[in-house]
Parts: C-alpha cells; sequence; structure tokens
C-alpha cells in the first residue's frame, strides 16, 4: 500500500524541513550557543549539525506521540485499522527525516557520521515509517514504537555537548543520567505493556487482516528492537555504575559515564 497524495507533501515537507535544519540552521544556533563550534574541524561540524537536526526531529515526533498516547481516546490496544491525522503526519515525518539524513550520511564518509550500520537502522525506519503511515494499522503499537523517540534528544545533546567541549561539564553528565532514565520508560519499561497487549491481538481473526508490512514490522522488527534496547540500557547502565561507582585510574581520577559509551553507538534516527 502506497501513501497518498497528501502523505506524500508530508513527507516532502519534512525531508525539506530537515534539510533546511541542517544546512542552515544548526550552524547558526549552534555557533551562536558556543564559540567552539567555529574550531570545529568540518568532519565535527558535520556531526553536530546531524546531531542537532536528529534532536529536533526526535522532540517533534515523540512529543506529537506522547501527547496521543496520553490523551486520544480513539487509539486502543484492540484497534486493528484506523484513520487518525496527527499519527499519519507522524510516520510521513518519520520518513521524511530518515531520507534527509540518509542523503547526509552517503554525502559524508566520515567515523563520526557514516557507519554501515546507520545505513541498515534507516532502511528499517523508512519501511516502518511508510507502512505505518500509509496502511494506518495498529496505531497503538505505532504510538509505543514512536515514543522510542523521547530518548534521542538526550542522545543528541550528549554528541553535541561532547563535540563542544564541554564533556566534563555538570550538563553533560546529568544529561547522561537523564538518558539512563528516559531510555528505560521509552525503550524497557513499555515492554512488557507492548506484549501484554499485542500477544492477544496477534492471535485475534482481525490480525489475519492486517497487511504483510505490518505483520513484518510487528513480528519481526519489533522483537528484534525489543532485544537491543534491552542490550543497549544494559550497556548505558554500566557506564552509569562505572561514573559513580567504578575504579579510579593511575592519576586518581574517575572514569568518566561518558567515555564509556562511543556517542555514536545509540544514535536510532535516526
Amino acid at each position: 500500500m502506497a501513501l497518498n497524495a497528501d502523505g506524500m507533501f508530508y513527507v516532502c515537507a519534512s525531508f525539506v524541513f530537515f534539510m533546511f535544519v541542517y544546512k542552515f540552521v544548526a550552524s547558526r544556533v549552534l555557533g551562536w550557543l558556543s564559540g567552539a563550534y567555529s574550531s570545529l574541524p568540518a568532519e565535527k561540524k558535520v556531526c553536530v549539525n546531524d546531531s542537532l537536526m536528529s534532536f529536533t526531529h526526535s522532540t517533534i515526533v515523540g512529543t506529537m506521540a506522547l501527547y496521543l498516547f496520553l490523551f486520544s481516546d480513539v487509539i486502543t490496544t484492540t484497534v486493528i485499522r484506523l484513520e487518525v491525522t496527527l499519527l499519519k503526519l507522524v510516520g510521513c515525518i518519520i520518513v521524511g527525516y530518515t531520507a534527509a539524513d540518509t542523503v547526509v550520511l552517503a554525502a559524508n564518509h566520515t567515523s563520526d557520521v557514516s557507519h554501515w550500520s546507520m545505513f541498515v537502522h534507516h532502511v528499517i525506519c523508512l519501511y516502518t515509517g511508510h507502512a505505518a503511515a500509509a496502511t494506518g494499522e495498529l496505531p497503538y503499537y505505532q504510538l509505543l514504537w514512536t515514543m522510542m523517540e523521547l530518548a534521542n534528544p538526550f542522545i543528541n545533546l550528549r554528541v553535541i555537548l561532547k563535540d563542544l567541549g564541554q564533556k566534563t561539564s555538570v550538563l553533560y553528565s546529568l544529561n547522561g543520567l537523564a538518558l539512563m532514565v528516559m531510555f528505560f520508560l521509552t525503550r524497557v519499561a513499555t515492554i512488557p505493556l507492548f506484549w501484554y497487549h499485542a500477544t492477544p491481538l496477534y492471535q485475534s481473526a482481525g490480525f489475519s487482516k492486517v497487511t504483510f508490512s505490518m505483520k513484518v514490522v510487528a513480528l519481526v522488527l519489533s522483537p528484534i528492537m525489543h532485544v537491543l534496547n534491552c542490550f543497549w540500557f544494559y550497556k548505558i547502565y554500566q557506564g552509569v555504575v562505572k561514573h559513580f561507582f567504578g575504579k579510579t585510574d593511575k592519576k586518581g581520577s574517575r572514569h568518566s559515564f561518558m567515555s564509556s559509551i562511543n556517542p555514536q553507538q545509540y544514535t536510532f534516527e535516526d
């Protein structure tokens, strides 16, 4: 099933908006916030500009999904198919952003930005976002998938602060703690909720009418993402423990929580 004309317009508008953020807004905002931005090498500027674009995207779609999750009275756990304009818009924004970020990755072959795993991730996001926006199926579970984006602003902010030389700042450490909490709440704690409601739905007669593309998302991609989220959270938790309770190095300084985690390792927008 393909997107209709309205959906394609939203996707194209999203693509243009996020490319505009990357090309014109990010450098001005980051240059205004920190004098260190102007002295960054070109590949680092690409990295922080891309992170600000991702920060903007995840904040927008995560907030929209959370709003629908909390206040929508028509999206329930048993609904198979429902046309919700705002939810469709969320899916289109994700597709447009992911296409824009894929262009950035393809145009910048640096270790800070481009990695084969990110291309794989983006292909999955394009497939999932298009399927969700085009079909309107499993809206409740679309919200749970999209609310995972609420952890990503903290991931992106961590990359920005690190590259701007704020790795030892209080804000950097507080952001790391906030990342751990939000990651758990949106990507781990929701797993039992997801499967508690999804299991009887998958076994119902109505699920047989779900399109093939959304069955792939529900039965294949969702379990894979849940396993990865548990693994990633464990790595983040290890970093927090090492920061606050870990052993010190020979110079007497404590190992940094942020230095124990690759800044690009948990970037999902991806």
